[in-house]
This record gives C-alpha cells, structure tokens and sequence, in this order.
C-alpha cells in the first residue's frame, strides 16, 4: 500500500528508489517474519520431511503382483496416502498399469 503512495505522490512515475525501497521492505518483512515463525516452521517442516518419507515410490511397490482391493486399501492407509483405493485402481486400469483378473482382484502389467 505504502508504494502506491509513493507512486501517486510522485505524480504517478516510477522511480529506481522506490523499486531499492520495495526490495529493502520486502526483504525486512521476512527477516521479520524468520525471527518470529522460524520454531514453529522448522517444526513443521520436521515433521513433514519425516512423515512423507515413510512413503517413497508408488503404493504399487509394496504390493505383489497379483492383489486385491482390501490389500491395497490396507498398504494406502498405513503408508498415509490420501487418496481412495476405487480412484487409484481406476487411474491404473485406464493408464494400462493393472488389469482386472476377477471382481476386486488386479494384476500388475508392467515389471517393476
């Protein structure tokens, strides 16, 4: 708000010392932001760095080769995936990843 300011005292021209004092606040503001929030963040960031690690690569990876839909819901809610095991099992069929061997019983396509 205060560069608008600036800009319209100015008479509506830009000027390199308002662009140096926009950089300077800018850079203030999150120094700022760093001395107060930094605990808190970098908890954040921990537990995030820690949670999605147990997780690495595809839910496809720690089934066999031949599964069911109730194994996979299984490795989906242990390993902390959001998504649901109907969305997922539809994205593989149509990207030709897994067929359907019987009701609820998939296969792999693709060697792993």
């Amino acid at each position: 708000m205060i560069f608008f300011v600036l800009y319209l005292a100015n008479g509506g021209k830009w000027e390199d010392t308002f662009d140096d004092f926009f950089r300077w606040s800018f850079r203030y503001s999150m120094w700022c932001k760093m001395q107060l929030f930094y605990d808190k963040a970098s908890e954040s960031f921990e537990t995030e760095t820690l949670g999605s690690s147990a997780r690495i690569g595809s839910p496809l990876d720690y089934l066999s080769d031949q599964f069911t839909r109730a194994e996979l819901e299984v490795v989906l809610k242990r390993n902390g995936f959001k998504s649901p095991a109907y969305r997922m099992i539809a994205v593989w069929k149509n990207r030709k990843v897994i067929r359907e061997v019987e009701k609820h019983v998939y296969q792999t396509l693709h060697a792993r």
